[in-house]
């Protein structure tokens, strides 16, 4: 007897010796591995995410609250007593404001199906906090210009 009817006579004895409530528990099992399998990805890509931002958030604001001091200390010039006060503000801030700003992110997480969605949430999710990171900055030195400008035009 070949196989292929082999195969499909044990396949109708078990239909015939399983009754529906099995068949729905075996389907009922199945839905629930595909669920766990689809939660996974999601921890996965918080997993990945969550490293990536505390890395970019730290190395960033380390970097301009060390370079950012020159900044401070041009536009307030003899005031050299608020420029360490204010450069440690704008640091505190800028943690808080990017971690403010991923969790944000994460809870409006769209759900992780696939290996696919999941490279393109974290990358998309990614990119747009180093965005705001840009205008954050451009921000914070046009206000410093600013302020630059005013002080040399009143002591001119």
């Amino acid at each position: 007897m070949p196989l292929l009817i082999q195969i499909r006579i044990g396949f109708s004895r078990c239909l015939q010796k399983l009754n529906f409530k099995k068949i729905l528990i075996i389907v009922s099992v199945f839905i629930e591995i595909i669920e766990i399998t689809i939660n996974m990805l999601q921890i996965t890509s918080y997993s990945i995410y969550i490293p990536i931002v505390i890395y970019i958030t730290y190395w960033v604001g380390l970097d301009l609250h060390k370079n950012g001091r020159v900044y401070i200390s041009q536009s307030f010039g003899e005031d050299s007593d608020w420029v360490d006060p204010i450069n440690n503000t704008l640091l505190l801030g800028y943690f808080f404001l990017n971690t403010g700003v991923a969790f944000i992110k994460i809870r409006g997480w769209p759900e992780v199906s696939s290996v696919d969605v999941l490279v393109h949430s974290i990358c998309v999710n990614t990119g747009e906090l180093l965005l705001l990171l840009g205008l954050i900055h451009v921000f914070n030195l046009t206000s410093l210009t600013i302020i630059y400008q005013k002080r040399i035009k009143i002591n001119l």
